[in-house]
C-alpha cells in the first residue's frame, strides 16, 4: 500500500520504546527504510528550538520537502508535523545501537498501522530525494553552443551545462551539476533546521550561474550566491569562475598579473599620497571604480584572487569586496587591455592575445 498522501497530510506522535528511551541517542543517525512500501529517510539531532533539544525530521519517497518529529509532552514520545502544521500519525521505533530500526505507524485516528524498517543509511540524508535537473533554454555565445540549466520548479537555481564530445567538456558539466543540486540540498537542510529552531519557513535563496563569456578556449561564469543560513559554507560574494575549456581546468587569473602577490591600496591611500601610488594598479583600479554613493570608496577593498579577477571581451574585470551591510557598494571595475596590459605577465598577454583572436570579426 503507498501511504505517500498520508504521509503529507496527517499529524504523528513519535513513540520511543523503552529501549530507545534508554539509548535515545542511537537514533541520531540517518536512517533509510520505509514505510510499509514507501521508502523514507529520517535523521535526528539537538535541533529543536533555543536549547537544542531532540528532534527530528524526515521525507518519504522522493519528495524533498521535511516533515519534523518533534518531543510529545503528553505522550511522552514524539509528534511529526509539515511546516504547515498539518497532522500526519504516530510512529513507534525500537532502536538500539547497531541494530536495524523497526516500528509502527499508525494514522492520527488509529485505524491504519503499517510497519516501519530502517537500517543506517551508507549516504547523507537526502540520498532518495529526485532532484530534477532541467533544461531551461539553449543558446549560443558566437559559435558555441550551450544550456541553461535549473533545477525543476525552483525559480532562482540556474546553472550552465556547455555541449561539445569532449571528455573535458563533460568532466565541467558533471561539477557544475554537482555544485547546483548540492546547493539545493545545503538550502533544503538551512530551511528544516530553521523551522526546527522558531517555526520560520525560509525562502530558497538565489544560486545562479550567468555566462559572461563563452569561446573555443574558455568559459567565463559570474556566480551569484546567497547563504542558506549561517552554517552554510557558501559566501555571499559575487564570484567569477574562468575555466580552460581544454582542460577543464579552472584559470589562475592572478597569474595573468606580472605580480599576483601585490596589495591594492585603499582608496584614501591612493589619494593622500598620489606620488607614491602613480602609475600602480592601485591607482588605476581607483581612477576607474565608481558609485552613485560618495561613502561607498571608503567601504570596499580590492584584493587579488582568481574568484574576484575575470576577462570579458572588453577587459579585465576586478570585483571589490565589501562588508555586508554595504554590498550595494559592489561595482565592478572593467579595466581595458590596452590599460592593463603593462600589468600582465607574459601568460596573461597570451591569453588575451588569444581572447581577442576569438571576438567576431
Amino acid at each position: 500500500m503507498m501511504i505517500r498522501p498520508l504521509l503529507t497530510t496527517l499529524l504523528a506522535t513519535f513513540l520511543l520504546s523503552p529501549a530507545a528511551q534508554a539509548q535515545g541517542h542511537c537514533l541520531e543517525n540517518v536512517w533509510l527504510g520505509a514505510i510499509d512500501d514507501t521508502p523514507i529517510e529520517m535523521t535526528f539531532g539537538p535541533w529543536l528550538g533555543a536549547e537544542g533539544q531532540l528532534a527530528g525530521r524526515y521525507h518519504a519517497g522522493i519528495n524533498p520537502e521535511d516533515n519534523f518529529l518533534l518531543p510529545d509532552q503528553a505522550s511522552g514520545g514524539w509528534q511529526a508535523v509539515n511546516s504547515a502544521g498539518a497532522v500526519l500519525g504516530t510512529l513507534t521505533l525500537e532502536c538500539a545501537l547497531n541494530q536495524p530500526l523497526r516500528g509502527t505507524w499508525r494514522t492520527a485516528d488509529g485505524r491504519l498501522s503499517l510497519p516501519l524498517t530502517g537500517q543506517v543509511a551508507p549516504s547523507g540524508y537526502y540520498g532518495i530525494i529526485d532532484v530534477a535537473v532541467e533544461t531551461i533554454s539553449t543558446s549560443r555565445s558566437g559559435k558555441a553552443p550551450y544550456e541553461v540549466i535549473g533545477i525543476a520548479g525552483v525559480a532562482n537555481r540556474r546553472s550552465l551545462r556547455f555541449l561539445g564530445e569532449a571528455a573535458e567538456i563533460g568532466h565541467i558539466n558533471i561539477g557544475l551539476e554537482a555544485h547546483l543540486t548540492s546547493a539545493y540540498e545545503t538550502a533544503l537542510e538551512c530551511r528544516a533546521l530553521r523551522w526546527l529552531k522558531d517555526r520560520t519557513r525560509l525562502a530558497i535563496p538565489r544560486y545562479e550561474d550567468e555566462l559572461v563569456m563563452l569561446n573555443q578556449d574558455f568559459a567565463v561564469i559570474l556566480k551569484h550566491r546567497q547563504r542558506a543560513c549561517e552554517q552554510d559554507y557558501m559566501s555571499d560574494e559575487e564570484q567569477s569562475l574562468t575555466i580552460d575549456l581544454n582542460t577543464g581546468q579552472q584559470q589562475h587569473t592572478v597569474d595573468w598579473l606580472v605580480d599576483p602577490d601585490a596589495i591594492i591600496a585603499s582608496q584614501y591611500e591612493v589619494a593622500s599620497e598620489r606620488a607614491t601610488y602613480a602609475g600602480t594598479l592601485s591607482q588605476l583600479l581607483w581612477q576607474a571604480y565608481s558609485h552613485p554613493n560618495p561613502e561607498c570608496s571608503a567601504q570596499v577593498t580590492f584584493t587579488l584572487e582568481d574568484r574576484q579577477i575575470y576577462p570579458t571581451a572588453q577587459g579585465l574585470v576586478f570585483l571589490p569586496f565589501a562588508r555586508r551591510d554595504f554590498k550595494e557598494c559592489v561595482q565592478a571595475v572593467t579595466l581595458p587591455y590596452r590599460d592593463i596590459l603593462p600589468f600582465m605577465s607574459a601568460l596573461g598577454k597570451q591569453r588575451v592575445q588569444a581572447i581577442l583572436a576569438a571576438l567576431p570579426r
